[in-house]
């Protein structure tokens, strides 16, 4: 088992770390009230074989990552080295 805080129910979180993960998922909420788009990078979802089914609703599932982030940077927010 892995810790994967962005994803439904809590099949992919130890018991010890829910609490955590409650804080991450309220925060994500807080967010997206906040007007903050969040991206989760559907190539990382299919490297660590999780169904981009199971992400927490607050967060839209891109194909590449990076590729969006280039997008982002080309709109003239700032960058983000890598």
């Amino acid at each position: 088992m892995n810790h994967y805080f962005v994803t439904k129910g809590d099949e992919y979180v130890y018991e010890e770390d829910l609490p955590a993960k409650e804080k991450i998922e309220n925060r994500l909420k807080d967010f997206v009230k906040l007007g903050i788009r969040l991206e989760q990078c559907g190539l990382s979802a299919e490297l660590f074989e999780i169904d981009t089914k199971k992400f927490l609703p607050e967060l839209t599932v891109v194909k590449n990552g990076y590729i969006s982030m280039i997008g982002y940077q080309n709109k003239g927010f700032a960058y983000v080295p890598m």
